[in-house]
């Protein structure tokens, strides 16, 4: 992932945080430490996902980490904590901020959808319950992507794809069956994009 001033950001399987430097030949290393109540959440980092006003949302086996890229000060949310700051599961797959008329981050994880509200820092949780026009906290969230219409599409680890409907109304979902072009031919949905032309791929 590239950050704000152009740097890229890896996420490794046990290794924590990497930074290409200015130089681009060396790295700068981020590593969980579980003696401090700061710092990375976790040393698995499946998900990256940067701002323009140069924070970094970090997505770990541990938990959600939230970095200011320019002072390097990080703030973890994992459980145990807060109430208002528990995510359903510490296992985050992806991560999509979404500054268009709100100032959220939706986070996919073992247990389903969390939409943070990043201004209180508080969590909502998106029930589901797959094969239904509402999303399950029992379901892997793999991926998500914003469409022109502002409609979230999340993909999911085996019950295929689910789009928000405008205006707040639940989802709906398009499963997997083989016979039919308006559904999936797989219901694993790993990534999701957006082309320049508006057209929505999964993959």
């Amino acid at each position: 992932t590239e950050d704000s001033s152009g740097l890229l950001w890896f996420g490794t399987k046990g290794g924590g945080l990497c930074r290409l430097n200015p130089d681009g030949r060396t790295f700068t290393r981020f590593t969980h430490d579980p003696g401090r109540k700061t710092g990375l959440s976790g040393n698995t980092v499946n998900a990256l996902a940067a701002s323009s006003d140069g924070t970094l949302f970090i997505g770990t086996d541990k938990g959600l980490t939230i970095m200011n890229t320019r002072t390097m000060a990080m703030k973890r949310y994992i459980i145990p904590g807060n109430e208002s700051e528990r995510l359903i599961d510490n296992w985050i797959f992806h991560l999509l901020p979404c500054f268009s008329g709100k100032n959220e981050l939706w986070i996919g994880t073992k247990n389903g959808v969390k939409r943070m509200d990043l201004r209180r820092k508080t969590f909502e949780q998106y029930m589901f319950r797959p094969y239904a026009t509402s999303l399950s906290i029992h379901t892997w969230v793999y991926s998500f992507c914003q469409d022109r219409a502002g409609s979230l599409w999340i993909g999911t680890a085996a019950d295929g794809v689910y789009r928000t409907i405008p205006g707040g109304n639940g989802f709906k979902s398009f499963l997997k069956n083989q016979t039919s072009a308006d559904n999936l031919i797989e219901s694993s949905v790993n990534t999701i994009i957006l082309d320049k032309e508006g057209f929505i791929w999964l993959g």
